[in-house]
């Protein structure tokens, strides 16, 4: 699996990169989980109105160098 350094969505202005000087134990705090493998993964739905459940799966998966 290939990992991108920096992320840009269809129709959004804007770019999306890590911090260098992000932390595993900040990742943890934000609800990410490793895996077997030592990545760092967060999965949870973005929905237009809250509590709604309709929306899109959002997954962001983190190298284990963090880089």
């Amino acid at each position: 699996m290939a990992f991108e350094k920096i992320i840009q969505l269809k129709n959004c202005r804007y770019d999306y990169t890590l911090s260098p000087s992000v932390k595993k134990f900040t990742l943890k705090d934000n609800t990410f989980f490793e895996t077997k493998v030592g990545n760092y993964e967060l999965t949870r739905l973005l929905e237009k109105v809250p509590n709604s459940g309709e929306g899109f799966q959002l997954k962001i998966i983190i190298n284990k160098e963090l880089t």
